[in-house]
């Protein structure tokens, strides 16, 4: 807790097998901001309080395409989440930055015990397969729109791992991307490529006028 005023630079050390989460800050009349800056430059004044919290590694981060800033987050949607962002700062695309479970324990689960997570519409949630974010609506008869990708490897360039009872209601986007030469499709092989794995009683609901495309894999 601060009694004075000053500009101060805070920076969090992760034991092993942490990741920060985020930075809270609460000022003197109770108000909260977050902040996922490390290091933290604040402007401290009298009253104010902060504290930090950590995540364990293995949890999927978020970034929204083109952010200028590069902030990452844990939280998919919400009002501290990826897709809050990409709203504030106009964009509309989020991306899996790392691989890894989608975070929810910021989710009460509903009545039928599932952890529920949104897809805004006019927003699209990309699963990566290549370090340009490339988002793909349709498949491409043509080698040179897309690129010619024949002798590239088979690998897994980015992944998001659902938990047990997720469902992910989607009234945007999903993109689970690979680049594919006519080749590679003609012979059902992807290059590098995205991947959903899907846990016990999960599920991704598409709705009216939302779109799935999927040139990696849903497992």
């Amino acid at each position: 807790t601060s009694t004075n005023q000053f500009r101060q630079t805070i920076t969090a050390y992760p034991e092993d097998g942490y990741r920060l989460y985020r930075w809270i800050l609460t000022d003197k009349n109770g108000n909260t901001t977050y902040s996922t800056d490390n290091p933290l430059i604040h402007n401290i004044q009298d009253g104010d309080i902060i504290s930090v919290e950590f995540l364990p590694t293995g949890l999927a981060q978020f970034m929204v395409k083109d952010d200028p800033d590069k902030k990452l987050y844990y939280e998919l949607d919400g009002d501290n989440g990826a897709f809050a962002r990409a709203a504030a700062i106009g964009k509309n695309t989020v991306v899996v930055y790392s691989s890894g479970t989608l975070y929810n324990e910021y989710k009460t689960p509903n009545a039928e015990g599932k952890y529920e997570f949104s897809i805004p519409a006019g927003y699209t949630l990309l699963v990566p397969g290549d370090a340009n974010y490339t988002v793909n609506t349709k498949l491409n008869n043509n080698d040179n729109e897309i690129g010619n990708f024949e002798n590239s490897s088979t690998k897994c360039f980015s992944y998001l791992t659902l938990l047990p009872n997720t469902r992910i209601v989607a009234e945007g986007n999903i993109c689970v991307f690979s680049k594919l030469s006519y080749k590679q499709r003609f012979n059902g092989l992807p290059s590098a490529y995205g991947e959903i794995k899907m846990g016990a009683s999960t599920e991704i609901a598409m709705k009216g006028g939302s779109q799935l495309t999927c040139f990696g894999y849903i497992t």
